[in-house]
């Protein structure tokens, strides 16, 4: 339990899943990169509209 807040479960990663987090976060990194790179500024625009969109669609239900 946490010190001060009864109802709470206080977590913490080990030290294998804090490398597997900073991991995971460099691909990510990479990954977001090499997309942005393949888009022009205005057709990034038009794909965070369209992304936007689709949210909005699957939030209906």
């Amino acid at each position: 339990m946490h010190p001060w807040h009864q109802k709470m479960l206080e977590t913490r990663l080990t030290e294998a899943g804090a490398q597997t987090l900073r991991l995971a976060d460099e691909r990510a990194v990479r990954i977001e990169r090499r997309l942005a790179d393949e888009f022009t500024p205005e057709e990034r625009d038009t794909l965070r509209e369209l992304l936007a969109r689709c949210v909005a669609a699957i939030q209906r239900d």
